[in-house]
């Protein structure tokens, strides 16, 4: 598996893990030669889709891109009581999950209605 996409989901892992979740990447076998690098995302077990990079982005949004990817596939796919995982959880008065960008060079979970509230990606609680 390609350096550069494990190094970007490190941070998105770490993330994973302090809400309860195991998150390994799989090798991608689509064979595609497009110049994205990609691998499967199983979650506790489970595969729930595929995953890509862009390898000539820089570091923070390769982070930001894979947590972006990350989270749609947890949120569509693990349920926990028969509800969605809002991941990674904003404020818990807000009942939002965050958002993945990037400020300053710095790939960062936001909340969507006052992004001044933010971490790091590879931070959050």
């Amino acid at each position: 598996m390609d350096e550069l996409l494990v190094a970007a989901f490190e941070p998105v892992m770490r993330d994973l893990r302090a809400a309860g979740l195991e998150g390994e990447l799989a090798d991608d076998s689509t064979g595609l030669l497009d110049g994205f690098l990609r691998a499967g995302l199983i979650i506790s077990g489970i595969k729930l889709g595929g995953l890509l990079i862009d390898p000539e982005q820089d570091a923070a949004w390769r982070v930001q891109a894979l947590a972006d990817f990350v989270q749609r596939l947890v949120q569509e796919n693990v349920r926990t009581g028969g509800r969605t995982i809002e991941w990674p959880p904003c404020l818990p008065s807000h009942v939002h999950p965050m958002a993945a960008g990037v400020f300053g060079g710095v790939a960062k979970w936001y909340c969507p209605r006052d992004p001044g509230v933010a971490v790091a990606i590879g931070s959050h609680p």
